[in-house]
């Protein structure tokens, strides 16, 4: 009986940074109406199979060049992130919105469906306890030796849960506390006619496709001063698109976010339209970022086209 009894003084909460993600417009997929349960599955697995493989390989290879390893939980449509690296966790988040987002430009709507994802991230206490169903299966001293077989609890999933849900912002947004900004150097960024900020990221994943890998990557953030009620608020949100385009030297990648957009309208409806416009303000603006750093990495034609885009769905 003496393994079966936890010794709860021995068990303490540490400080982590900490990432809630889920995928928006899950309860819509399945209690449509209008869809059969077979379409309801087939979108369903669509949805997995593009989270599976972006954030999987996007984990992989970030604890693989970092000595503090990023903790993951899935759950549903929900995945939870956590490390004591601040760094890590945002670029790791980085990467996800991104592959995600583009993981079925290839394919129709109607054949792969694109989820919208969002995220909160706050600095708090977690504890990471034993999983209720592996323990039915597992012996008891497996729990301290696998993070498999670990369930998280605290303050730090709590919030990171009600940043991304409760803060009253729609659109696919990495949106992130204060006191998790108050540990990086932001710096003003001063090319833009709206307010925004970066700071070099360590660059923890070597894309084979570029000739020069940088050993930092700029991620930019912008200030959230009210949410959706015009209540006021302390938030801050990265510009998900920015350096893989400016970087790539690749004239037709912004086109595949454009197309995502556009493509992805017919998933809408006048009760859900407010996510498709407040993820079309982010694409524009990470554009509008990109092209002030360099504009000549895309044509003219390109530009003009994005921006007439953009501008047909935001006002910004």
């Amino acid at each position: 009986m003496k393994n079966d009894k936890i010794k709860e003084h021995e068990l303490k909460g540490e400080i982590n940074y900490c990432a809630f993600i889920d995928v928006l417009g899950y309860g819509n997929i399945v209690f449509d109406e209008n869809r059969s349960t077979q379409e309801k599955i087939n979108i369903l697995v669509s949805i997995y199979m593009n989270l599976f493989s972006s954030i999987s390989s996007t984990i992989k290879e970030i604890n693989e060049n970092c000595d503090d390893k990023i903790f993951i939980k899935s759950f549903s449509d929900s995945v939870y992130l956590e490390t004591k690296n601040l760094e890590s966790l945002l670029f790791a988040c980085y990467q996800i919105f991104n592959i995600a987002f583009n993981y079925y430009i290839n394919f129709s709507q109607k054949e792969k469906y694109t989820p919208l994802l969002r995220a909160g991230i706050v600095k708090d206490w977690s504890l990471r306890i034993m999983d209720i169903a592996s323990l039915t299966r597992q012996p008891y001293d497996q729990f301290y030796k696998n993070d498999e077989f670990n369930n998280i609890i605290g303050l730090g999933i709590a919030r990171s849960y009600t940043t991304a849900e409760k803060s009253n912002l729609s659109g696919m947004r990495l949106i992130i506390s204060p006191e998790v900004i108050g540990d990086i150097q932001l710096k003003p960024y001063k090319d833009t006619t709206f307010e925004s900020y970066y700071f070099d990221c360590q660059n923890f994943i070597k894309l084979s496709w570029l000739k020069h890998n940088p050993k930092t990557i700029p991620l930019f953030f912008t200030p959230i001063r009210k949410n959706e009620k015009n209540q006021i608020v302390n938030l801050y949100e990265n510009c998900w698109p920015v350096f893989r385009y400016a970087y790539s030297r690749n004239k037709t990648d912004i086109l595949h976010h454009v197309n995502e957009i556009i493509k992805m309208k017919i998933n809408f409806d006048e009760r859900t339209m407010r996510h498709y416009i407040k993820t079309s303000e982010i694409i524009k603006k990470a554009f509008l970022i990109t092209l002030s750093i360099n504009d000549s990495v895309f044509s003219r034609e390109t530009i003009e086209s994005c921006l007439s885009e953009l501008e047909n769905i935001t006002d910004i």
